[in-house]
């Protein structure tokens, strides 16, 4: 507390406004009450002299600010205005003259402060006072290569009811030959950045991909819904260094009550709960760990009905520290949906595969793709991404970048089944090396494959190319891909495709973010199945610098969701969609309503971090903390 009374301080008009806090400290109030005591009598005295001014309700136009490092403190002040009027009153403003009539002079401005104290209005005069480094910009959440996050006070409308008029449509697109239309923010929730899973590690990326089991979404209350997702973490914290961190998938149980008359002046406190449930470890055929550590540059791991699995040697523990050393399966997981039968479906970027896993965890199935996604190197199969271990930074690859197939950490980033269950999609995040990577610029082209999987074996039926949107990167001031980060099938026969740009956001050298978005991917009768023409090594769709050859005819792509709307801010790394209406298919009616969650990717980022089953602590050279945080929006079609 006495760090946050520092930084109040600066609220200080005049120096020598001390008095009545400091005889509140005399009078001998308990410590921690004198200490919110003293914060809440600069902030009344920036109040009383105008120096905050909440009465100032403009627009949000820009960037605004989210008040940040104060934000718990500001929630007592607010306690103690409301419910404890006359402790205010008495102690904080001490015995000066006039006291009472100054208090009933600015009742209504603290009653505004009580319900206003996070709206874009507290925002743009919190600008003047707060230092720096304890604010950040709403457009531009951390996240490098992943979607943004969201602190615990937003500036947007959060569900007014569960039925909404077409006045309230943010945006609206046709694509397929269906109409889709965004109407809002609905919820939005989080887990702290230092909340630790049943093993004692750090819950963390867990917006690398989710999956809401769909028999578990169920309205509780009219405007109360519950249910059960599924949320995989990519390779664990790898800021300084891969890890031997085991890759997992926590299930965590979701509550989302709508709130009534939200509005950007009079937005709700978080409505969707989040409650850890338990933790799933990933493991091989074996049942030996899996590990998120770089693969090895040429070998592979080998089992009987399996292609060659991409596999990492490591040194001690595989965290710096003393061990044994071993050989794992090298994961890099960031597309998760649940089978009917319970299992999960997992693609990974090392390879780039697809496994499927049993509900314990237990690899029983790998999807290799044709050979012109898988990664060469010299001519040989190469499952290295580059990405040294924490205890050998300085590790170097030969060429860095294969010379054709997927690029590093550019893999097969989404994956999603179609809701009967019988039918598997996965895509590229972006081109590959032949045919548009490396280069950000070129990388436009990323290819969607299908499996039909309804008899337990997957067969591989079509191929086709999603050309992904470009945005003017202001840094460079050049026009550069956005590469996708998740797909999602939709009950109308299209997709959602998560496209971003990259390496902007909190926690960046750059924070302004200018393309996020979840937009529509529909294939049509003219799409061109590419299945086999284009299959081989080295095989390519398109030119070095990403343009498709003649006669190929990519998917339909129609922007959509954009996380960027300064009105509508919102921001998130994974899907999932459910019913508004949970009988909505009973009912047969023609436009049907859905929540889409869409989960925060935090890449691990806390200053309070544990992996190894909690024996490895860590804190992120950034210096932040980034909470997990959901999002929760309203679409129909």
């Amino acid at each position: 507390m006495k760090e946050v009374v520092d930084q109040v301080r600066l609220l200080k008009p005049d120096s020598n406004q001390e008095t009545s806090a400091d005889g509140a400290i005399e009078r001998g109030e308990p410590d921690e009450m004198n200490e919110l005591v003293r914060a809440t009598f600069y902030l009344y005295k920036a109040l009383e002299t105008g120096f905050l001014d909440l009465r100032d309700n403009v627009e949000p136009k820009g960037n605004h600010y989210v008040f940040f490092a104060l934000k718990d403190f500001l929630v007592e002040v607010v306690q103690i205005i409301k419910f404890k009027p006359a402790l205010f009153v008495t102690t904080v403003m001490g015995e000066e003259t006039g006291t009472r009539e100054k208090h009933n002079k600015h009742a209504p401005l603290l009653e505004e402060l009580a319900a206003d104290l996070v709206t874009p209005a507290a925002y743009k005069c919190m600008e003047a006072w707060i230092p720096s480094e304890n604010y950040i910009q709403l457009s531009s959440f951390y996240i490098p290569m992943k979607l943004p996050i969201l602190l615990t006070a937003l500036p947007w409308t959060a569900a007014a009811a569960t039925l909404r008029s077409k006045s309230n449509v943010v945006n609206q697109t046709t694509c397929g030959g269906t109409t889709y239309a965004y109407t809002g923010l609905e919820g939005y929730g989080f887990i702290p950045s230092n909340a630790t899973d049943k093993y004692g590690d750090t819950i963390g990326g867990i917006g690398s991909s989710i999956a809401i089991k769909p028999d578990s979404w169920r309205r509780t209350a009219p405007n109360t819904y519950s249910g059960i997702v599924y949320a995989l973490p990519d390779r664990g914290w790898n800021t300084n260094g891969t890890l031997n961190f085991q890759p997992r998938i926590h299930k965590i149980a979701l509550t989302l009550t709508l709130t009534h008359n939200a509005s950007a002046q009079h937005p709700s406190p978080p409505n969707l709960h989040l409650k850890y449930l338990d933790t799933i470890l990933l493991t091989g055929p074996d049942g030996l760990p899996t590990t998120g550590l770089d693969a090895d540059v040429t070998g592979a791991a080998s089992y009987p009905g399996y292609p060659p699995l991409p596999a990492a040697t490591y040194v001690g523990d595989g965290f710096g520290g003393a061990g044994p050393g071993g050989k794992r399966i090298s994961l890099d997981p960031e597309g998760l949906a649940i089978d009917n039968d319970g299992s999960f479906w997992v693609s990974d970027e090392y390879g780039p595969y697809v496994y499927k896993f049993s509900p314990e965890g237990k690899m029983i199935l790998a999807i290799q793709p044709p050979e012109a996604i898988l990664p060469r190197r010299n001519g040989t199969l190469s499952f290295s991404a580059a990405s040294p271990p924490v205890y050998n930074p300085e590790l170097t690859i030969n060429p860095e970048d294969p010379q054709s197939g997927r690029n590093n950490n550019q893999g097969l980033e989404a994956l999603t089944i179609s809701p009967d269950g019988k039918t598997l999609y996965t895509m590229m995040q972006s081109a590959l090396n032949q045919e548009g990577g490396p280069k950000k610029k070129n990388r436009q082209p990323a290819r969607l494959l299908e499996y039909d999987i309804a008899s337990g074996t997957p067969v591989y039926r079509h191929e086709y190319v999603v050309l992904l949107p470009k945005y003017e990167d202001y840094t460079q001031n050049e026009s550069v891909v956005a590469s996708q980060s998740e797909m999602h099938m939709l009950p109308s026969g299209d997709f959602l495709v998560l496209s971003r740009d990259s390496g902007f956001g909190h926690g960046q050298d750059e924070t302004r973010s200018v393309y996020r978005h979840a937009d529509v991917v529909a294939i049509g009768n003219s799409t061109t199945d590419l299945k086999g023409t284009f299959d081989g090594v080295g095989a390519s769709i398109a030119s070095s610098k990403g343009v498709l050859k003649d006669g190929i005819t990519p998917v339909e792509y129609c922007e959509f969701l954009d996380y960027n709307v300064e009105s509508e801010l919102a921001n998130g790394e994974s899907f999932a969609l459910v019913p508004v209406d949970t009988d909505q298919q009973k009912r047969g009616s023609a436009k049907k309503e859905y929540f889409l969650f869409s989960f925060s990717d935090n890449d691990f980022m806390t200053q309070d971090g544990h992996m190894d089953f909690g024996r490895y602590k860590y804190a992120d050279e950034s210096g932040y903390n980034i909470d997990n945080q959901v999002l929760v929006f309203r679409v129909e079609f």
